[in-house]
């Protein structure tokens, strides 16, 4: 469900519900062993989260996720610049203008 749904609609617990297991499950990604099959879970809510999000953002910062999400996901010298490129373009999320 779009961010811009959630707006215009009633609180749905069970959906809360999902998309907070979901973040949760995203925040502790990189504290996942490599290799290992919480690894392959986490990478694949990650990127789901991502589509749920990405509808929400303009499309210069939609493609730009989309662009920064591997440098998010594997652990190399420009993890730490690509997560707070992301971190920054998410942010807006839910900001009017």
């Amino acid at each position: 469900m779009p961010v811009s749904t959630c707006r215009s609609t009633p609180w749905e617990p069970e959906a809360a519900v999902k998309l907070i297991r979901l973040a949760t499950s995203v925040m502790r990604y990189h504290d996942t062993l490599p290799g290992g099959p919480a690894e392959v879970k986490r990478r694949e809510n990650m990127k789901r989260l991502i589509d749920l999000l990405r509808p929400a953002l303009d499309a210069s910062d939609a493609i730009e996720v989309k662009r920064l999400l591997p440098g998010v996901m594997e652990d190399t010298r420009n993890t730490s610049g690509a997560a707070t490129r992301v971190r920054a373009i998410l942010a807006k999320l839910g900001k009017t203008t």
